[in-house]
């Protein structure tokens, strides 16, 4: 629950034009939608995500700007 949270936070963010890169270190899927939703609304922040040790989520991958695996 932790990792959709962060990325409500950066959703809020975004609104509020707080940031024009952000990461998100977490290794579920339940961020995607907001993630999504960022990318949407403002096509000029960008979303990293960085994933934990042996675990990963392609869907996360897929709607970051870059996923970064170990």
């Amino acid at each position: 629950m932790r990792g959709v949270n962060r990325a409500a936070q950066m959703l809020v963010g975004a609104c509020q034009d707080q940031y024009d890169m952000a990461m998100l270190i977490s290794g579920d899927s339940d961020p995607v939608p907001p993630i999504r939703e960022i990318h949407s609304l403002f096509s000029v922040k960008k979303v990293f995500v960085a994933f934990p040790p042996k675990r990963h989520s392609k869907s996360m991958a897929a709607v970051a700007i870059q996923a970064l695996m170990r």
